[in-house]
């Protein structure tokens, strides 16, 4: 077995000691022999682990290097079968949402297709507005506040009506593929904008 296919081994089952003693910046971004890229391999293996492709990027992969057949990125691979876990990771890594497969889709398009992808891109992308921390009221400050307010108005109108927010929800994803791992990037999709995998019958979309 040569020192690709035992890397490529290593990233379908997730195995990250092994990917310490194998990957390093010289080979990170070796490809298979269907041109895909270890960080394509790790979005598309049996069960994609985030540590997996937090590791290769921190070796220096490149997340917006596209396959050979449709020029589909990473970011591609993982909007398309709904993996927020990677598709966060990729986002926060510089991967390019608007990158064009040769079909002239991006990740961002396939991403339309979900509020909540949608939604995870927009929050997840290196330049989205961040929000603005308000300082907290010191209770001294608050309680001369409301002694102020209590002198001027009467009690029948001291309400508070609290304000609420709603925090994002966490995207879960439960993949299960039926296929043997050993078939990953040899069946093809139909089509001239499908990645060449076949997705298993019973897989169902997300969003």
């Amino acid at each position: 077995m040569s020192l690709l296919e035992r890397i490529l081994t290593a990233v379908e089952v997730g195995d990250q000691s092994a990917l310490r003693k194998l990957v390093n910046p010289s080979n990170v971004n070796s490809r298979d022999e269907d041109g895909r890229t270890l960080v394509m391999n790790s979005v598309l293996s049996f069960e994609p682990n985030p540590e997996v492709l937090q590791f290769l990027i921190h070796q220096g992969a490149d997340v917006d290097a596209v396959d050979d057949d449709q020029n589909w990125t990473a970011l591609h691979f993982a909007t398309q079968d709904k993996l927020p876990d990677m598709i966060e990771i990729l986002l926060k890594a510089g991967a390019d949402p608007k990158k064009k497969n040769r079909a002239g889709k991006s990740a961002l398009d396939f991403a339309r297709s979900s509020k909540t992808l949608l939604a995870l891109f927009k929050s997840s992308s290196p330049d989205s507005p961040k929000k603005r921390s308000v300082p907290a009221t010191s209770k001294s400050a608050t309680s001369s506040k409301t002694r102020k307010s209590k002198s001027k108005k009467s009690l029948r109108h001291d309400g508070i009506t609290p304000s609420s927010s709603d925090g994002r929800r966490s995207v879960r994803l439960d993949r299960r593929l039926s296929q043997a791992m050993g078939s990953i990037g040899s069946e093809s999709r139909p089509g001239e904008d499908v990645a060449r995998r076949t997705r298993p019958p019973h897989w169902e979309a997300v969003g």
